[in-house]
């Protein structure tokens, strides 16, 4: 799953492809962050997970818990200079 959230770095590649020092510079980048209770994957990695659970014939059950935030009541006044 974490290779989901992970592509190559084209800053690593264009280096070693003009024999430059390849030192410091990852070949991989990875976006996925392991807690130890979660996994932690980029929001466009959903689909290539459910993929990835039919192929394997495995049930999932979403939990979303994002915090879309609080709601405010705002009025705009135009100013004219």
């Amino acid at each position: 799953m974490k290779r989901l959230a992970a592509f190559r770095n084209p800053d690593f590649y264009k280096a070693q492809a003009m024999r430059l020092p390849t030192y410091n510079k990852p070949r991989i980048i990875s976006l996925s962050e392991e807690t130890v209770d979660y996994l932690c994957l980029p929001r466009g990695c959903d689909i290539d997970l459910i993929n990835l659970f039919e192929h394997l014939k495995t049930n999932i059950k979403w939990i979303d818990e994002t915090f879309s935030g609080k709601a405010i009541k705002v009025k705009f006044k135009k100013n004219y200079v």
